[in-house]
Parts: structure tokens; sequence; C-alpha cells
């Protein structure tokens, strides 16, 4: 971590902070909630708590149809669901889950 920071800072202090920001969520379902008809955009979806929101919003929507299903969304649970997402929406996305 250290080596990469000095090379940053030494080639793209611009950028340092962007690049070394933690944590580093992307997905294409930040605007689902708000404009659900908007084109679906893989982008930067924030940190864990605006990416908790957002699954937080769509959990409650689920519950309001089927049978509830409480979640504890923990960090690094967050980080895993914005993978899985991103593995089932990719055509013929498939992933192998262990669970310990």
């Amino acid at each position: 971590q250290g080596h990469i920071q000095s090379i940053l800072s030494e080639y793209f202090s611009s950028h340092e902070a962007t690049v070394l920001k933690e944590p580093i969520l992307f997905g294409d379902f930040k605007l689902l909630t708000t404009e659900p008809n908007a084109a679906r955009l893989y982008q930067e979806v924030g940190g864990y708590l605006e990416t908790k929101a957002l699954f937080d919003a769509q959990l409650e929507e689920y519950n309001y149809d089927n049978p509830p299903m409480n979640l504890v969304l923990f960090d690094d649970a967050i980080e895993h669901l914005t993978r899985i997402h991103r593995v089932i929406r990719m055509d013929e996305g498939h992933c192998l889950l262990v669970g310990v």
C-alpha cells in the first residue's frame, strides 16, 4: 500500500484521493429506486451507507409483495451483494457461493 501511494503522489497527485478511496463499490442499480425507467449505467454507487440505503429500499419493496425476508446488511455483505449482482446481470453469468 505504501509503495502504491508514493507512486500515486509522485505521478498522479491530483487523483490520489479518488484512487485510494475505500470502499470502491460499483453497480448498475444506483438510479433504480428513483428513476426505474432510466438506463442502467454501471457506475460507482457510493460508500457503504449509500449502498445500504439502496439495498434496504429494494428489500422493503420485495418484502411488501412477498413473505418478509429480514436481512442484516453489514459492510462485507454489501460488498458481496454488489459482486453477485454484477455476475447475475451478465449474459450466462454464474458464480459459486460458499458459506462457512
